[in-house]
Parts: C-alpha cells; structure tokens; sequence
C-alpha cells in the first residue's frame, strides 16, 4: 500500500482507495482493475414483442404478396383481413421498434 497525492486537493491517498476522503475524487490507479459492465435496458418482455412484431410483418408481408399476385390473375379484389393483417403488424413494428429506441441508452 502506498501514499499518493489526489489531483484535485492534494491530500495524501492510499492507491487502494477507490476515492480520496478529503474532496471525493476518483483515485485512478494502475493497481485497482474495476470490471466493467453493460447493462441492457431493454427488457425480455420488450424483446418478445420485438419478435413477435416481426414475425407477424413476415408473415402479414407474405400473404399481402401472395393475396394481390393471385387477385390479379383472377381479377378479384384483395381480401381485406389481409390488408388489416398486414397494416396492423406494420403499425404494431413500428410501435415496439420505437419503445425499444427509447428505452435503449
């Protein structure tokens, strides 16, 4: 254990300290190895809905394409509870895509 002096009083510091007692300062040595950490903010809950939100775009994305490529070679109109499908998982994506953003640091 040594003595070193703290950059912002001057106080007399062990180099085991973590901060100097007199004014608070972080004591920055070579000898003190603090892990460091990464923290999620996003949530599993989050990250469940992020993936159910894809998986039904996927899917609403498909039927769209096979739903108007059919209704154009027999010349009806598109199934509507495909349209909401799709626009209603769209919707949905972009909700949980932009709560992931926010909530992401």
């Amino acid at each position: 254990m040594a003595l070193i002096s703290c950059k912002e009083c001057g106080h007399k510091v062990s180099d085991l300290a973590s901060a100097c007692p007199e004014c608070g300062a972080p004591v920055a040595t070579k000898s003190i190895q603090t892990p460091i950490q990464t923290i999620q903010k996003t949530s599993k809950s989050l990250k469940l809905q992020r993936l159910y939100a894809n998986i039904f775009f996927i899917v609403g994305l498909i039927m769209l394409i096979f739903n108007l490529t059919y209704a154009g070679q027999v010349n009806k109109n598109p199934s509507s509870f495909i349209i909401v499908f799709f626009l209603v998982s769209l919707v949905w994506l972009i909700a949980v895509r932009m709560r992931v953003w926010w909530h992401h640091e």
